[in-house]
């Protein structure tokens, strides 16, 4: 169970319960308006695939799904307030292969005030095993950021910065990315190599990790 705080203008908050299912995670929330009571829309970015979703009587959902991730969208049918206060609202759910930490909300009210945060609880996925080519410029979109803890990836480019364990490729797409390889060997300053390996989670300076094998000469 994690709670997550609104900020100042967006009384409401959000609490979610993570339960693991096979490779994914069944999600559940509960929305609790402090006040006053207003029409709120909820929705989720996850950084996956979605099934099994769920809304309370009143309420529906749509789902919009992308190549590695899905948004999930709830609002009322119509209702005078969504949301009444003081008042809980439950209901809302969903099964997804995303971790939590790939699960984002929003939360807005009819006078486009709005919070947002990331949810938390236990992850069990799996080690990556599928191998997705990827740009350079790609490794900091939104939609690699949901995909980095369920894929490998594969990048190529120009070699800089050579160290004994670590190097850049560039591409030329000006977003050049580290590669972290322990004992790589057979590439220098210049030449045009490929690595295939995971991307650490962090949102800037992300590095791929890549096992000596994976680093390739072009």
């Amino acid at each position: 169970m994690s709670t997550l705080s609104p900020d100042a203008l967006c009384q409401v908050t959000v609490s979610s319960s993570v339960a693991p299912q096979g490779n994914g995670h069944v999600y559940a929330f509960t929305l609790t308006n402090g006040g006053p009571s207003a029409v709120f829309s909820f929705s989720l970015t996850c950084g996956g695939p979605v099934s099994n979703v769920t809304c309370p009587n009143g309420w529906s959902a749509h789902v919009v799904d992308l190549p590695l991730s899905s948004l999930v969208f709830w609002t009322s049918a119509g209702a005078e307030h969504d949301l009444p206060a003081p008042g809980a609202l439950s209901g809302f759910g969903l099964n997804s292969l995303a971790a939590p930490g790939d699960v984002a909300y929003d939360i807005t009210n009819v006078d486009a005030n709005s919070s947002s945060g990331v949810v938390s609880g236990p992850s069990v996925m799996p080690e990556p095993t599928v191998t997705l080519g990827v740009s350079c410029r790609a490794v900091r979109d939104f939609v690699t950021r949901g995909a980095v803890r369920r894929f490998r990836f594969k990048i190529w480019g120009r070699v800089s910065v050579l160290t004994a364990n670590s190097f850049t490729l560039d591409d030329g797409s000006g977003r050049p990315v580290t590669v972290v390889s322990q004992g790589f060997t057979g590439i220098k300053n210049g030449d045009y190599a490929s690595a295939s390996g995971t991307f650490s989670s962090e949102e800037t300076g992300r590095v791929l990790n890549a096992v000596a094998s994976d680093v390739k000469k072009m």
